[in-house]
């Protein structure tokens, strides 16, 4: 997986600057697909609402898939 600043992450896929400080508590670099597994109070205990864990959640996927198809190549 490529090393992407999880800065550039954020800004490329809408994440607020809010949920990037939640994510980096998380320690969660983008392509880690560990983050799929984690448990619901592992989410909230960095007070993730559910709607912005899912929203989350759909832009790692689409980051994964993007990496895949070499949207990021140029990163």
């Amino acid at each position: 997986m490529l090393k992407i600043p999880l800065a550039d992450f954020c800004t490329r896929y809408s994440i607020s600057d809010t949920n990037q400080a939640k994510l980096l508590e998380l320690e969660y670099e983008p392509g880690n697909t560990v983050v799929e597994t984690l448990e619901e109070r592992e989410w909230k205990e960095v007070k993730f609402s559910a709607l912005g864990w899912r929203s989350f959640l759909a832009a790692h996927r689409k980051f994964v898939k993007d990496v895949k198809v070499g949207v990021w190549d140029a990163a």
